[in-house]
């Protein structure tokens, strides 16, 4: 039975610092130095920006359960006066009718 895998293994000494590092810092020091020149022109910037800024007009995120408000479930007015009259003529087409049966069973 090897059991090789569960020996220690030596530690290894800290990796060297990696060559880009003095690199990077000359890029940032470029950078914040305003010495850096930008390969994009102004205009594709522009165009860039635009298209982003339509893109995001389009795009429509509903409201999470919690953050509905009221008036988004309010009942259209129309479509309540259409019921109520739906309603109203139930009632006035059923109500002689009942009233016909009820004098049906009472004659009997």
């Amino acid at each position: 039975m090897k059991l090789g895998h569960w020996r220690s293994r030596p530690q290894q000494a800290e990796p060297a610092a990696s060559q880009l590092v003095p690199a990077l810092d000359r890029v940032r020091e470029m950078r914040e130095h305003s010495a850096w020149e930008p390969l994009t022109r102004p205009s594709t910037i522009q165009e860039r920006m635009e298209r982003v800024s339509s893109a995001r007009r389009q795009i429509r995120i509903p409201p999470l359960a919690g953050e509905r408000d009221a008036h988004g479930l309010e009942y259209p007015r129309r479509l309540w006066f259409r019921e109520v009259f739906e309603a109203l003529l139930v009632v006035i087409a059923g109500a002689p009718v009942i009233f016909l049966v009820w004098l049906a069973l009472i004659a009997d």
